[in-house]
Parts: structure tokens; sequence; C-alpha cells
């Protein structure tokens, strides 16, 4: 799948706006560690890039893990998301 934003293939995407070089980052919160457990599992087996982080101080959530993955995979996280019936809280940051 590529990404929406540059067409870019995954794994490949540098998508940042207004010339920053940063990638961008999108963060998802959870009800539950097994909610967010679940859902970095199905991203890894899915192959989808993301980072188990603690919830960011400035965030809150009901559980202390979030996800952390590239802005330009939200779309295929979302769809997976809901096929595995997962709940989550999208934050760009």
């Amino acid at each position: 799948m590529a990404c929406p934003y540059t067409g870019h293939e995954h794994s490949k995407c540098k998508f940042a706006p207004h010339g920053d070089s940063s990638m961008q980052k999108t963060i998802i919160l959870f009800h539950s560690t097994h909610d967010a457990i679940h859902a970095e599992r199905t991203c890894l087996r899915n192959k989808v890039s993301c980072q188990a982080i603690p919830v960011p101080a400035d965030l809150s959530a009901e559980c202390g893990i979030a996800l952390e993955v590239n802005r330009c995979d939200v779309p295929a996280v979302k769809s997976l998301f809901e096929k595995e019936s997962i709940t989550g809280v999208f934050q760009e940051r």
C-alpha cells in the first residue's frame, strides 16, 4: 500500500509538511494494556512499523502504554484495527 501523502511505499515514506525533515508521527492511546498489546502485535504481524511507548505526559489515557506510528501508516492501521475490533484514539504529533 502506498502512502496517501506521497505515493511512496510506506517503508520509504518521509512525508513532512512545510519542509520539515522529521518524520511525522501519530500516537495511539488505548483503554487497556491488553488493547495496546493486541494493537502492537496486529501492526507488527502486518508489517506496519510501530513502537510501544509510555503515554506522553501531556496526553491522558486509561492505559499507560501508547503506540507510535508514522503518519503515513495511519490509514492502514485504522483498517487493521477495524478488522480486529481494536479501539484506539489517534493523536497527531
